[in-house]
């Protein structure tokens, strides 16, 4: 029988999402999720957002970051967000996600993050990326 973690790891392999387990400022993740080959998530629906919001406690970074705009790690514009509800923010440039919604927060405060990965394989032993 699966264990809930196996299942909640299941699921991000199915989703190719990875949630971390250790806590890092905005831009130490990039060499530990780029020999991965993945980057922090971009989130493009509504369905996405709750799955993402109900895996994890606390904060974690994602692919949304400010600089005139708020675009996504790809370059797209933001065009909707689920923002807390004192939200949209005005006073950071990074975003980061919670079970109550998005938020930004200076970029260089140590928080988990959620990424995509490009091609992921499980193993009740092992879960790995290509």
């Amino acid at each position: 029988k699966y264990k809930y973690e196996d299942t909640l790891s299941l699921m991000f392999v199915i989703h190719r999402k990875c949630l971390s387990g250790e806590q890092k400022a905005r831009g130490t993740y990039s060499v530990f999720v780029s020999a991965r080959g993945a980057d922090l998530v971009i989130i493009n629906s509504r369905e996405e957002h709750f799955l993402l919001k109900v895996v994890g406690s606390g904060y974690f970074w994602i692919g949304l970051k400010k600089s005139v705009v708020w675009k996504w790690t790809d370059g797209a514009t933001l065009a909707n967000g689920y923002w807390r509800s004192r939200y949209p923010p005005s006073y950071s440039d990074c975003a980061q996600m919670s079970s109550t919604g998005w938020e930004d927060e200076r970029c260089i405060n140590y928080v988990k993050w959620i990424c995509e990965r490009t091609i992921c394989t499980y193993s009740k032993i092992n879960l790995s990326c290509f």
